[in-house]
């Protein structure tokens, strides 16, 4: 007889969730997802706060030290070599494993113990560091970080790719980064994507999507530490703006603020527009739903992203979108026509959609009213639980799902 649903556990093999980010939402989305089927999920990952732990995590559980172990710092595949070696015993409880993370480095874990695995990734290792590389470091670790890892990268994206060949079903996090791997890994059948659900119960419009409804600011989000966020960009963009509307205020949830922060206030005061830029630190999702139906437009000034995750939430919000063409935003503001995509290096043509949105309430309803019917035709949980279980019975045919 095969095993139930209820029977089985699955482990979630990650980057470290407490640290948060992307990798973090589509950590927890996951861990909800897979408590919602019954399939017991829990967590592990490297500690990024001492860098050399391996830690068991349950979302609603305290947390729990695992195996101590050292590894090699900085090196994103290298890394995870020595806990493979020594995590053969603990794996052996769990039946099903689902690699989460921005690339697929943790799912040498899994791999090295022979274990039939899912990944969900959200981007390809060269696009993440090359990204990274075109920003100047501000300190000596992110120097040492970003040189070690370039050194690596051939050795990081053949692994890389003999993750992808090896992996029982890849999910990526959109269309841009499915193309991506195709392109640099080959085409194969057990190549999906994998759309991120949004909370649609939290991330609404308010009672009535009017252009009274709104107040008069400009909303982003990301981590100011972030070079690929490219605040510089929007800090720039958004000066332009201010000329025509200098009653308009930009706010930006940035999450911890980091002690180079400094460099973004400084810009932000050079352009003579400090006293209308708002920087918040970490919000609740809460705060951030509220941030969200309130504004008039949402600003994505990225070099790189594999989805976007704060313009779906935006765009469920009933807020249209003007983003750089950074990869995963792309393909859903051409399906959606909830916004404008600006090339990365135009600030002009990026001010002038913004204020082209400002100054059109009817257009700003109208785009509104595409985002919310896209994020709820798209990105649910029922269908996001239903593809996992799809997946799960072609990856693991010996269980009952």
């Amino acid at each position: 007889m095969r095993k139930k649903r209820d029977k089985l556990s699955t482990c979630v093999i990650t980057i470290d969730p407490l640290h948060r980010g992307g990798v973090y939402a589509l950590v927890k989305v996951m861990y909800q997802a897979l408590e919602e089927l019954g399939l017991n999920p829990s967590l592990y990952f490297l500690s990024l706060k001492d860098r050399f732990s391996l830690r068991r995590r349950g979302f609603s559980n305290q947390l729990m030290q695992g195996r101590s172990i050292g590894f090699i710092p900085f090196t994103e595949y290298l890394q995870y070599i020595p806990p493979a070696l020594v995590s053969s015993e603990e794996l052996k409880q769990f039946e099903i494993f689902i690699v989460v993370g921005g690339f697929n480095a943790c799912a040498l874990i899994p791999l090295l113990n022979r274990k039939r695995f899912v990944c969900w990734i959200a981007t390809m290792v060269a696009d993440e560091w090359r990204a990274r590389l075109s920003y100047a470091p501000n300190d000596l670790f992110r120097s040492w970080s970003l040189l070690s890892n370039m050194i690596l990268l051939p050795i990081n994206t053949a692994l890389e790719r003999y993750i992808f060949s090896k992996a029982s079903y890849v999910h990526s996090i959109s269309s841009y980064t499915k193309q991506q791997i195709e392109q640099k890994c080959g085409k194969a059948g057990n190549i999906g994507i994998l759309n991120y659900p949004v909370d649609t119960e939290l991330f609404h419009p308010a009672s009535e999507c009017g252009k009274s409804t709104r107040e008069r600011y400009i909303f982003a989000a990301g981590r100011i530490g972030d070079a690929r966020k490219n605040f510089p960009f929007l800090l720039r963009a958004f000066a332009t703006v201010l000329r025509s509307c200098p009653y308009l205020k930009l706010v930006i949830a940035t999450g911890e603020i980091p002690s180079n922060s400094s460099d973004i206030k400084k810009l932000a005061s050079k352009l003579g527009i400090a006293d209308s830029v708002k920087f918040l630190g970490r919000l609740s999702q809460k705060q951030m739903a509220e941030y969200h139906r309130s504004a008039q437009v949402f600003a994505l000034s990225s070099k790189q992203e594999g989805l976007g995750i704060v313009i779906l939430e935006a765009m469920a919000s009933g807020v249209p979108v003007v983003s750089t063409c950074c990869g995963g935003p792309e393909a859903i503001l051409k399906k959606s026509g909830a916004g404008f995509l600006v090339p990365q290096d135009n600030e002009i043509l990026f001010a002038e959609k913004l204020l082209q949105l400002l100054e059109k309430s009817e257009l700003r309803y109208q785009m509104g009213q595409k985002a919310i019917a896209y994020v709820l035709q798209n990105h649910s949980m029922e269908d996001f639980k239903s593809t996992i279980v799809k997946t799960y019975q072609i990856v693991y045919p010996e269980y009952q799902f």
